[in-house]
């Protein structure tokens, strides 16, 4: 058995996180807005197809047994293989798609005077005094791969940072 599941890494579509209330403690509104961008969902059909194309069209087909499940609200197209149908792909994208979990950008680290940067190059949030951010979403663009790497090297960063800090003070 294996598994082919394609991801787009460098989507257009970005979603929000807003607070729900002025209370800490209270869960923010998180609206990811997967596929908004039309060019987002274009792409992904495109990925999909591909996928579909080397099990069915190629050599691979051989050693592949393809036994699709039917999905509810998603019909086949008569007559062609899958990679020929995008309505088909289309719904098993809208019925089965799912996130890879690698959340990154929320609070952006750049230049103080950029108009969207929350955190600067000291990983210190833009006017707040004494509240660093040291994770994932002060990248301004998601990884091509994993997030863990990059995500111990920012942490290393602030701890080297916080360091630096006490000694000096």
């Amino acid at each position: 058995m294996f598994l082919l599941n394609p991801h787009l890494m460098r989507c257009k579509s970005k979603g929000t996180i807003r607070l729900n209330t002025t209370n800490p403690m209270d869960q923010p509104i998180i609206d990811p807005k997967y596929l908004s961008v039309p060019e987002d969902m274009a792409d992904m059909i495109e990925s999909i197809k591909f996928v579909f194309y080397m099990i069915e069209a190629t050599s691979l087909r051989k050693y592949v047994d393809i036994y699709p499940v039917p999905i509810p609200g998603c019909s086949y197209c008569p007559n062609i293989p899958v990679y020929k149908c995008d309505s088909y792909i289309r719904c098993l994208i809208q019925q089965l798609g799912s996130a890879a979990r690698h959340v990154a950008g929320s609070c952006r680290m750049s230049s103080p005077d950029r108009s969207d940067s929350v955190v600067d190059p000291n990983l210190r949030v833009n006017g707040i005094h004494n509240l660093r951010v040291a994770d994932a979403s002060i990248m301004p663009l998601i990884t091509n791969g994993n997030t863990n790497a990059p995500c111990i090297m920012i942490g290393e960063k602030g701890a080297d940072l916080i360091k630096r800090k006490r000694v000096i003070s």
